[in-house]
Formats: structure tokens, sequence, C-alpha cells
């Protein structure tokens, strides 16, 4: 028994990507002993058959014998659409659908009588003009910490400016595996995460990606800046509200990541940087952004 799914690419709704997995539903299922392994001197194979249900479920009874019966479970094939995301139009994801071939590879188990043997897969496809899918799935997260102004008190209890990054929910990352051209997209989470799944030909595996958030639009950013108060003779922090827009860090909009293919791993992740611009001709204040990176320990 098991259950097989597919990934049918991603959907846009709501303004939230969506990765389809879908049950793979009405497959048929093969249960395929060699006689020999049931009795000794025996040639050929037995069958057993069903369907997978509308979830992708499946259960097939067999004979056993006390020193283990070889099964070879083998799901058919089938053809189902696949929607990739191709690129973005006026922040709009544009998707392309079309209809793949969807393969799952052949395992062999041993059952014993009153075994219950559970067997999950899920399949891979590949495109008509293609003669092999990709075997496996590299999975990685981006995450998306937007630049900050804050006002603390230093040893001292004086008051200081300090810089870094929050977390941000809600917000499109669209990536390109640089190897093949394709995007993929995904909508970072309350800890502002994007999760990624895409095919790849080895279980270990390095991509180089280019990534891409749109900018978006803050009317009410808090700059905090230390000035000289003549008046008082002293340093003060004071704050400035100020109207702009939200970029991509440069230096982010491209990254290798990898993985070695061991598991138990933590899912690999890379970190990204929205930083604040005033808009031009506004009054800033002197506001400023030069570099700070975002270490593990940043406040996220």
């Amino acid at each position: 028994m098991g259950t097989f799914t597919y990934d049918a690419g991603q959907s846009y709704t709501n303004g939230v990507y969506v990765q389809q997995i879908k049950g793979a539903a009405g497959v048929r299922v093969k249960a395929q002993i060699s006689n020999s392994s049931i009795k000794s001197n025996s040639t050929g194979y037995t069958t057993y058959e069903t369907t997978t249900d509308e979830n992708g479920n499946y259960s097939i009874e067999i004979p056993a014998v006390p020193n283990g019966t070889n099964v070879e479970i083998i799901a058919d094939p089938f053809f189902a659409t696949y929607s990739e995301v191709t690129g973005v139009n006026n922040n709009t994801p544009e998707i392309k659908n079309e209809e793949v071939l969807f393969k799952v590879q052949s395992t062999n188990v041993s059952i014993r009588p009153d075994d219950i043997k559970i067997y999950d897969a899920i399949y891979s496809y590949t495109e008509r003009d293609v003669n092999e899918a990709d075997k496996y799935t590299a999975k990685f997260i981006v995450k998306v910490g937007q630049g900050y102004h804050s006002k603390k008190k230093d040893e001292y209890q004086e008051d200081m400016v300090e810089r870094g990054y929050n977390t941000v929910s809600g917000k499109d990352v669209l990536v390109k595996d640089n190897s093949n051209g394709k995007y993929y997209g995904a909508t970072t989470n309350s800890n502002g995460e994007a999760t990624f799944i895409i095919p790849t030909a080895n279980k270990a595996w390095q991509k180089s990606i280019s990534i891409e958030v749109p900018g978006y639009v803050e009317n009410k950013y808090k700059f905090y800046k230390r000035e000289w108060d003549q008046s008082e003779y002293e340093y003060k922090v004071n704050s400035y509200t100020l109207e702009g827009v939200f970029k991509l860090y440069g230096d982010d909009t491209h990254r290798t990541i990898s993985y070695d293919g061991i598991e138990g791993v933590p899912t690999p992740v890379c970190k990204v940087r929205m930083i604040f611009q005033p808009f031009e001709g506004e009054e800033d204040h002197g506001y400023y952004w030069d570099y700070l990176s975002w270490t593990d320990d940043s406040n996220d």
C-alpha cells in the first residue's frame, strides 16, 4: 500500500505561488511476483493489479512465504498538464501550461506473511522533446530580509542608531535555474522563507540561480540619524519618516547553492536583502545605507 503523487508545477492564486502536488489518480499499479520466490523450480511471473483512488492511494494483497516474497511494484506512466513560470510581466507571473509525460521508477520489496509494506513515490516528468526526466528534486529556501533603522541605548544609556534586517512575509520570489533558463516562483511565509522544489539530475547537486523579488513602495519608513544638537551641545538621535521603495540588493541577485545528497542535512538556505531607497527628489534627511551583511544572528 502507499501513495503515488506528482508535481504539476506552479499556480499563482490570490497573490501567492502554490506548488501543485497532486495525487496520481486512476493509475494502474502492478505487483509482479517471481513464481520461483513462492515455489522453488517454478518459472514465470504472477501479476496482481489495482488502480489508485482520487488521492493516489493504492493497496494490493499478495501471497507471501516465511522467507520473504520478492515483489516489484510498477506504476503506469500517464500524461498530464505541467504549469511552469516563464517570467514576470508588470509584477504578474506568466505561466505556460504544457502536456508532459509523468513516469516513476519501479521498486523491489520483500514481503513476509502479515507484513504491511508502504511504498510512496512521486512521479517526475519528461517533456515530449526530451529523452530523460530529472530523477531527483532540489529543495532549497530563499529567505527575504527587509532593512531597517531603529534607535537603541548603548552601554552608557546613550541613544544610538541600529540597523539590521527583519524577515518579511507575503513577498513573491522568482528564481531562474541558470542551467536551463527555467523559472520557479514561491511566496515567503511568516518566517520570510520561500521554499523551492525544482527538478535535478542527481541526488547531490549544485545550482547557479538568479533571484528576483519585485520592489514595493513604503510610505512610512522610519529613518534614525545621530545628529549634533547645538542648542544642548550634545548628540541626539532624531527620527524622520521617508517615502520610497524597497529593492533587492544588487549583490543578492545571483547565487550558487548546493546540497551534498546526505539525508538529514538541513535544507540549504540563501538570504537576500531588500533595501529601502527614498524616492528621487524627495527630502531624504541624509539617508544612507552602506553595505551590511545579514548573518545568522541577525534580528529575524
